[in-house]
């Protein structure tokens, strides 16, 4: 799995797993018309500073995007 994310994107220094596993399994699962999106804020550098401070806000700026994308584009 690396080796194939590596010639896709050569220069991809860090993924989401989370996010990563959801688009693999809507690429290649059973029902491959499925559209997938990730709304998805950061946090925190995921290094030796890493808290949980910014949780909260990154959830909070995350909902706020998905709901403008419901009520102004998709709608």
């Amino acid at each position: 799995m690396d080796n194939m994310i590596k010639q896709h994107s050569r220069k991809t220094v860090g993924l989401d797993m989370e996010s990563y596993g959801m688009f693999y399994a809507t690429n290649y699962g059973l029902d491959s018309g499925t559209i997938p999106i990730c709304l998805k804020s950061i946090s925190d550098f995921a290094d030796e500073k890493k808290g949980d401070g910014y949780q909260k806000y990154a959830a909070y700026t995350s909902a706020e995007f998905a709901r403008y994308l419901i009520e102004f584009v998709l709608l």
